[in-house]
C-alpha cells in the first residue's frame, strides 16, 4: 500500500491552545485544495494516495476556541 508521511514544527498559540492540525491536499499545485484529515499529532501519514502521482500539501493549525493559522507553505510528494 502507498503512502506519504508529513511531518511539521508545532504550532503555539499563546490563547486558549493548539487543538490541532488540518490537512490539506490537491492533485495539483494551483487546484482545488480538500481537507483530507484532522490530527493532534504534528505528523500525518496519508495512505489514500496513487503510485508515481504528486501530490501537494499544506496544513492549518486550529486551537480550543476554533481559530485557524494562515496555511503552512506548500510543499510536494510523490508516492513510490
Amino acid at each position: 500500500k502507498r503512502a506519504i508521511t508529513l511531518s511539521w514544527t508545532g504550532a503555539t498559540d499563546s490563547g486558549s491552545g493548539v487543538a490541532g492540525y488540518e490537512i490539506f491536499r490537491s492533485t495539483k499545485v494551483s487546484g482545488k485544495y480538500s481537507i483530507i484529515a484532522t490530527t493532534a499529532a504534528n505528523t500525518y501519514t496519508d495512505s489514500g494516495v496513487s503510485a508515481r502521482r504528486t501530490y501537494w500539501y499544506y496544513v492549518k493549525a486550529y486551537d480550543l476556541a476554533g481559530n485557524r493559522s494562515s496555511p503552512s507553505i506548500t510543499v510536494s510528494a510523490t508516492a513510490a
